[in-house]
């Protein structure tokens, strides 16, 4: 769970009322996957903003990841 662990650093510095996080097993659902076009696996998903921002991969650049998902370092 890199992407996991990646994606809570990323949100570190933001207040907890700020954003939301779903894991969603594609194994579990995978009707899913066609809903909201995944692709692959990992996929990060800011769903708050248009256009969507979507990055796939463990986000282990995280100054890619901040950037890729328009999230503003502290």
């Amino acid at each position: 769970m890199l992407a996991l662990n990646n994606i809570k650093k990323l949100t570190a510095e933001l207040s907890e009322n700020d954003y939301e996080i779903k894991i969603i097993n594609l194994l579990e659902t995978p009707e899913l996957a066609s809903v909201d076009a995944i692709i692959a696996i990992p996929t990060t998903v800011r769903a708050d903003c248009t256009p969507v921002r979507k990055v796939i991969g463990d986000l282990s650049n995280l100054e890619a990841a901040r950037l890729a998902l328009d999230i503003c370092a502290a």
